[in-house]
């Protein structure tokens, strides 16, 4: 569908959407944070599995989203 001035308004003809667009932001964020959540899944499994001199990585690994998070505020801060 177009309007008046031959601009496409349908969403699904523009094709994907590209980096510096909101939705390509959205994406990469989502990635990311999916990325995190299950590297602190690992971890918390690997708590459970394993007893061991290990036990300080997999606590690392369920610590890391907020790790990260704490370093993003604060330099999103600065």
């Amino acid at each position: 569908m177009t309007n008046s001035s031959g601009t496409n308004l349908d969403s699904r003809k523009a094709g994907p959407a590209g980096a510096n667009s909101k939705d390509g932001a959205r994406s990469q964020v989502l990635k990311r944070v999916l990325v995190m959540a299950l590297l602190s899944v690992a971890g918390i499994i690997g708590m459970l599995l394993v007893d061991s001199a290990l036990d300080w990585v997999f606590f690392a690994l369920t610590a890391l989203p907020l790790v990260v998070g704490g370093w993003r505020y604060l330099a999103e801060r600065s």
